[in-house]
Order: structure tokens, then sequence, then C-alpha cells
């Protein structure tokens, strides 16, 4: 397994909203592109300038797939560290579905690295070795 490489310039990019209140994709696709086409290297989508922890989890899941479908999935990483150990597996499996660089994650400090395996179909690498505390580093999803 290799690990995706992670580097250069990275946007955290932020998610906007109508006003209405819902999430506005087509805004967010074409900032997106903009900031790719402007030389990024990757973007950080659901970070917290990404409002991650205003949107629900389903929420969340519809933006990952709208922006795993309208950009290039290699080119992201996304959040997908909440509070609760069910959710945060559910979103990061669901970004490596949708082939996503890299997950980030919170810290798991209340998890015993046990209930860790099985998180992801192949690995997160930089769970490898590291104590618990250090969880919240940046996760590249290992593909085989």
């Amino acid at each position: 397994m290799t690990a995706a490489k992670i580097g250069g310039v990275v946007a955290a990019v932020p998610t906007p909203f109508t006003e209405n209140r819902t999430v506005d994709v087509d805004a967010f696709l074409e900032h997106g592109r903009w900031c790719l086409a402007e030389g990024c290297d990757l973007l950080n989508v659901l970070g917290t300038t990404g409002e991650a922890n205003a949107l629900s989890s389903v929420q969340r899941s519809a933006l990952m797939a709208a922006a795993a479908k309208g950009l290039d999935g290699g080119r992201m990483m996304v959040g997908t560290g909440t509070p609760d150990l069910e959710t945060t597996i559910a979103l990061t499996r669901q970004a490596y579905e949708l082939g996503y660089a890299a997950a980030l994650v919170l810290p798991l400090t209340t998890t015993s690295r046990s209930r860790m395996k099985g998180f992801l179909p192949g690995s997160i690498s930089s769970f490898e070795g590291q104590p618990k505390h250090l969880l919240a580093s940046i996760s590249t999803i290992s593909r085989s």
C-alpha cells in the first residue's frame, strides 16, 4: 500500500450558505475550482473554516459527495472527525470510497487502539505507531 502524498499549498475552503441556510453547493464547487486553477495543490474541505461543526452528518455527507463528483477527490482532504466514533468512522469510510486523498480526524483519546481496527478497508497510515494523543494529525488514506 502507498499513502497519498500531502504537500504544497492546501487551501482551507469555506462552505458557503444560501439565504435559507442550506449549503450552496454551486458556489462551493465554483470556489474550489478557482482555488485549484489558481495554483492550490489540495483543498481542505469541511475543516473548521468549512463550518463542519455547524453541519449535520447528513449535510456533511452530501457535501462530501458533491465535492468528490464536481472536483478531483485526489486533490482534497476532508474533515471527518466528530465527537462520536460511529459518525467519524462512517464519514471517513465515505471519504475513502469517494477517493479523497486524506481525512482529518479529531483526537480519539477515549477510544482504545483495539477499537480502531477495521476503521477503513486498508489503513490510515498516520495511525500506525502513533500515541493516542497524536491521532488528530492528518491521516492519509492508504490504498491497496
